[in-house]
């Protein structure tokens, strides 16, 4: 009986990247009388993704195969990884997600041990550029996701705190995945994730809340460890800013898709919200880290909260924001 299946997600990879993803990915020490299934998910690349020779090498595993989701979107491939998988916890991979090789086998053990823990991410995250960056950004890879949580923590609480883990390499419960599925073929759930240039994405954060809906908390656990392979493309600043925006701009109406008795309480920001926020976001990267770079990514959030609210309310974006959105060059 299958206990574990692997899903990764896939939109035209780096073919050397993907070649270390795969290889770490086929590296994996497997837990005692763990059976697991690999599911690769191509979202519709336009590049030969299939004739890639560490793709062939891949689906030559035992229980490995490919699918292939027209519908362009992350959400849209996770969820035809959702339907397709067959056990009870599936741990979701991107093409630019390299796990260390006890990954499975931290991470089983916590499945029996905390049963009220439907979600798992890793707590040490290495961010690795694939090329040369700017310098800045070797010391600001928490844009990226990196982190090094030194204590396992879990909460199951209906806001979006410290310890719930993005979807870098998340492992979750299934039957928390099917509830998800269930709502967003039933049109409750409506993000699609990321798509092209579009850096808008909230699926992730709806499998937590969907879990914590059920009563089931997320958390992170130290000892499960990957590198987030970036590519140089990437690793600029605008695209930082980008998804900042991308990222704060889904959650409201994420959030009260997932918890539509608190819709009528989140509204548009008042003015003297809004003059908070800035406020914070001066203080913070002007005055404690005196960066103007900072102040940027953090006035491309603030900005993102502030159209999260008007898209949520099916609000047209008002003239000023419209020409904040132009001077942040976000429109």
């Amino acid at each position: 009986m299958l206990q574990i299946s692997i899903v990764i997600c896939t939109y035209n990879p780096d073919e050397t990247m993907f070649e270390r993803v795969l290889t770490a990915i086929e590296s994996l020490k497997n837990p005692a009388d763990c059976l697991l299934e690999y599911i690769l998910v191509d979202n519709n690349s336009t590049n030969e993704l299939i004739e890639f020779g560490c793709v062939k090498r891949f689906l030559a595993l035992p229980n490995a195969r490919y699918e292939l989701e027209v519908r362009q979107g992350h959400a849209y491939a996770r969820m035809q990884g959702i339907e397709k998988a067959k056990a009870p916890w599936v741990v979701f991979f991107d093409d630019d997600n390299e796990p260390e090789s006890n990954y499975l086998l931290e991470l089983w053990p916590l499945t029996a041990q905390y049963p009220n823990v439907g979600v798992w991410g890793p707590g040490k995250v290495e961010v690795e550029f694939l090329g040369e960056v700017s310098p800045w950004l070797l010391y600001n890879k928490g844009e990226f996701q990196q982190k090094n949580i030194g204590l396992r923590q879990f909460g199951c609480v209906k806001d979006w705190i410290a310890c719930y883990p993005p979807g870098t390499g998340f492992a979750v419960r299934k039957l928390i995945l099917d509830s998800y599925l269930n709502k967003a073929k039933a049109g409750i759930y409506s993000d699609s994730g990321r798509t092209g240039k579009a850096t808008a994405s909230a699926e992730d954060v709806q499998i937590i809340f969907e879990g914590v809906t059920l009563g089931l908390a997320a958390g992170v656990e130290p000892k499960m460890a990957l590198r987030h392979l970036i590519v140089a493309r990437k690793a600029n600043l605008n695209y930082i800013k980008r998804l900042r925006f991308g990222m704060s701009s889904s959650f409201a109406k994420a959030y009260c898709e997932c918890f539509p008795e608190d819709a009528n309480v989140i509204k548009v920001l008042r003015f003297s919200e809004l003059i908070t926020l800035v406020w914070s976001a001066m203080y913070v990267s002007l005055y404690k880290r005196k960066s103007l770079k900072y102040f940027n990514f953090e006035m491309a959030t603030v900005a993102g909260k502030a159209a999260g609210r008007y898209i949520k309310c099916k609000i047209a974006f008002p003239l000023w924001l419209r020409w904040w959105l132009f001077t942040l060059n976000l429109n």
